[in-house]
């Protein structure tokens, strides 16, 4: 009987560990000193691959573990995030210290967004359909750090 308690825990263990090892990314929380938090995130594999939806061929970014966004009609693209408990008794701000990133020419555009789909919607009637307001030489997301309420 201990055996099997034994070896239900490390199953559990193995399992639960898998779960977040798979999530695509690993944060590191770091706090310099009372007033400062720092998180610091390392992407995991992540690719750009070609699909085609309703005849037509787009480029995604493949990313393990990701959830995307909505924005119907914007870029469906993955997004990560992290949970930090903070005091109540203080105001906080955000502020992005340092990005690294790479510029990658696709000969596709992006998998646009349906937004978000309902239950009681069938998926397969709902286009892919690339938005007007969404073609701009800009970054998108604009924010890419935001302070949320829990």
């Amino acid at each position: 009987m201990k055996k099997f308690k034994y070896l239900s825990i490390v199953a559990i263990l193995l399992v639960t560990t898998g779960l977040f090892a798979s999530q695509g990314f690993e944060v590191y929380f770091n706090q310099p000193n009372s007033s400062e938090y720092e998180l610091d995130y390392i992407l995991g594999e992540h690719k750009i691959a070609e699909t085609v939806k309703n005849g037509a061929t787009y480029s995604k970014i493949e990313f393990e573990g990701s959830v995307v966004t909505t924005k119907k009609g914007y870029a469906e693209l993955p997004f990560i995030h992290a949970s930090v408990q903070l005091s109540n008794d203080r105001n906080v701000t955000t502020e992005i210290v340092s990005t690294d990133y790479v510029e990658y020419s696709l000969e596709y555009p992006l998998l646009p967004s349906r937004g978000i789909i309902y239950r009681n919607q069938d998926p397969s009637t709902i286009p892919y359909e690339i938005a007007d307001e969404s073609i701009v030489d800009e970054f998108y997301p604009v924010e890419i750090a935001e302070a949320t309420e829990p």
